[in-house]
């Protein structure tokens, strides 16, 4: 969840008060403004080309390199969505872009460094193990060995991820990181991190790329997807720092 999910919801409404004005036959030129207006927004927030210039807004600063530039003492990586048990399966799953960072860190520490990995991701409140407990499991079939896979199992939030991560690391005499999370959620996780106080090598993953496809061109759930992840994004870098947290 995001926290502009209502906005598609609100254009398809815009839309349908549109249309009922012009079913009403409301005279004036207002009902037409409205049902453009939701039709246009509805075509822009869900075209492909649109959420990908949207997505480089945030992901520019970084580089789409194979491996992080700089050293680091521990990888880091983020929790965004865990699947809970349910009544027909009695496990947790990750969510994709769980998954993703996941498999991203495994990969940095098989081809770049061997370091200890630390999984940061709350319960968030639903059944089932912590997030951080569930991404230790994809880690370890990766084949990273149990000692070096660590957890940070209270955080419900990005600003809450870096101080409870970074007291962890402190106790162990870690001050430099390799922060693993999706290119678009990288500036304000890097932010946190900083204000708290670690060195961050930032290692972001899953880059939003864009090719003239007939799938990148036409309408679809996708770009509906990455627009409502920058605009959290967005929403959530103007809130850390008026809080102060980045």
């Amino acid at each position: 969840m995001t926290y502009l999910q209502p906005f598609f919801p609100a254009l398809l409404f815009l839309t349908a008060v549109g249309l009922f004005l012009c079913w009403r036959r409301v005279r004036g030129p207002l009902p037409a403004r409205i049902m453009a207006l939701g039709l246009g927004g509805l075509f822009l927030f869900s075209w492909p080309p649109v959420a990908w210039i949207a997505s480089r807004s945030l992901e520019n600063p970084y580089p789409q390199r194979v491996l992080p530039e700089g050293e680091a003492q521990a990888i880091v990586v983020l929790a965004s969505y865990v699947l809970p048990p349910t009544s027909t399966r009695p496990y947790p799953v990750l969510a994709s872009d769980t998954y993703q960072r996941c498999l991203h860190a495994a990969w940095l520490y098989k081809h770049w460094r061997a370091l200890p990995v630390l999984t940061s991701g709350g319960d968030m409140g639903g059944p089932g193990p912590a997030y951080a407990a569930s991404m230790r499991e994809v880690l370890r079939e990766e084949g990273i060995p149990e000692a070096l896979l660590w957890t940070e199992e209270r955080s419900r939030s990005t600003r809450e991820a870096a101080v409870y991560t970074t007291e962890i690391l402190r106790a162990k005499g870690i001050q430099r990181i390799a922060l693993v999370t999706e290119a678009y959620h990288m500036p304000r996780a890097e932010r946190s991190f900083r204000k708290v106080g670690l060195s961050v090598v930032p290692a972001p993953c899953r880059f939003h790329l864009f090719g003239l496809t007939s799938y990148t061109i036409l309408p679809g759930s996708e770009a509906i997807y990455w627009n409502e992840n920058v605009m959290h994004e967005w929403v959530g870098l103007g809130w850390y720092w008026f809080r102060g947290w980045i």
